[in-house]
């Protein structure tokens, strides 16, 4: 089951002389096989590349202050931040794929994204407050269901260096308690039924009764930030690193299961206040991209492919139009801890780009010791404008009349 979920996270095409991997959320990268060590005909494989995953470049541990999240919108170009950080001396990246495209490497280098906040919306956990009892029971078992999964890819991938499980069994029962209640009509058992932690012999369910997870007494708001923080902490702080982690989608821009409204916008990481009481200081750095060329790299290359059109939201440009757009001109307001900037930005004005990245972390300059040895903008430069290869251009006249100021006029 496990390698069945990764799979679908991954797709890896052999070109001969080359090969093409692309991430799950868009990202891509083009790795001639001279510059990979082949260990073994199945090198290539899905399975190989997961088999043993460690973090690249990965030093002694450091409990830091310094986190840095890399965001985009689906194909939107965020990669091209985490390969060029991957450049410096004094930072750990962790990201759906961890190649070094320019030694000869060993593809087990690779990593998986550090979701667990984002994915188990551990800073939702204050509306358990507002909600009645049958709701605080079926949230918490979602949550309990989603993070088996979660925080298992962590312990598989080798990525921290503490008891997640322990962990996260306290966090649940730090805010809940279980409580078992005898049934009249066992047609009326709630929807979700129990569903264990980690523990099998945590619950004891028959037909006569059913086990609740009610809200610990006095439970306050306070209560609630000061326990998932502690457990962010504890995760993020296990994590092999030097001065600054760098983390692939840790906030999000878009979620996968809910883009109706443009409430959701902060549920995926847009407030940074809000999530700042949960994680510490941390800076955002989110990339956009001509919609255009974003449309046409989630239509030819992206996982997406193998979905519903509106699925995802991979081409909000034309599904979702004012969500998009919304989404978009919320992130471009000023926040000091937020850096707003275009793929291709990144790409043709490389040397303002670095300084202005540098900049914004208070990043010397003297640290980026291995330029252009993982971002490369002549190869990124082939991915401007593709849009214009595209069999119907009405429908990329559309979108530019729609996203006019986010296409890239050069």
């Amino acid at each position: 089951m496990f390698e069945k979920l990764r799979a679908k996270m991954i797709n890896i095409d052999d070109r001969g002389d080359y090969i093409i991997i692309r991430s799950f959320i868009g990202g891509k990268k083009i790795i001639p096989k001279t510059h990979i060590d082949v260990k073994n005909n199945d090198v290539f494989s899905k399975k190989y590349l997961y088999q043993k995953a460690q973090i690249y470049g990965a030093i002694n541990n450091n409990k830091y202050n310094k986190k840095i999240s890399v965001q985009g919108f689906c194909s939107s170009g965020s990669t091209a931040v985490i390969d060029l950080l991957r450049e410096f001396d004094n930072t750990t990246s962790l990201s759906a794929i961890e190649v070094d495209t320019c030694s000869k490497c060993d593809l087990n280098e690779i990593s998986m994204e550090v979701d667990f906040y984002r994915t188990l919306k551990l800073y939702k956990l204050h509306d358990l407050l507002s909600m009645n009892k049958f709701d605080v029971d079926k949230k918490i078992k979602e949550i309990i269901f989603q993070a088996r999964r979660v925080l298992q890819d962590l312990i598989n991938n080798n990525l921290i260096k503490c008891d997640v499980i322990s962990h996260f069994n306290k966090l649940i029962f730090n805010i809940v308690k279980l409580e078992n209640v005898k049934l009249v009509d066992y047609s009326k058992l709630p929807p979700v039924t129990s569903k264990e932690v980690f523990d099998d012999n945590l619950f004891r369910y028959n037909e006569n009764s059913y086990t609740f997870y009610t809200l610990n007494d006095s439970l306050t708001k306070s209560d609630i930030t000061y326990f998932v923080k502690t457990f962010v902490d504890t995760i993020l702080d296990s994590i092999h690193s030097k001065e600054w982690l760098v983390l692939d989608q840790f906030l999000a821009t878009t979620y996968f299961d809910n883009l109706n409204t443009i409430d959701d916008v902060i549920d995926c990481g847009f407030d940074l206040e809000l999530h700042k009481q949960f994680v510490g200081n941390i800076k955002q750095i989110v990339v956009y991209r001509d919609p255009r060329d974003q449309f046409m790299d989630n239509w030819q290359y992206s996982f997406f492919l193998y979905s519903s059109l509106k699925e995802y939201g991979a081409y909000a440009q034309i599904y979702n139009i004012e969500n998009f757009k919304n989404r978009l001109n919320k992130y471009k307001q000023y926040h000091p801890d937020r850096l707003f900037i275009s793929f291709e930005s990144l790409v043709n004005n490389y040397g303002n780009s670095v300084d202005k990245i540098c900049n914004f972390l208070g990043i010397d300059k003297s640290h980026h010791i291995n330029k252009f040895r993982h971002f490369r903008p002549e190869v990124s430069r082939k991915n401007i404008g593709i849009y214009k290869y595209f069999y119907d251009q009405s429908i990329m006249e559309e979108i530019y009349k729609n996203f006019k100021e986010y296409c890239y006029e050069g």
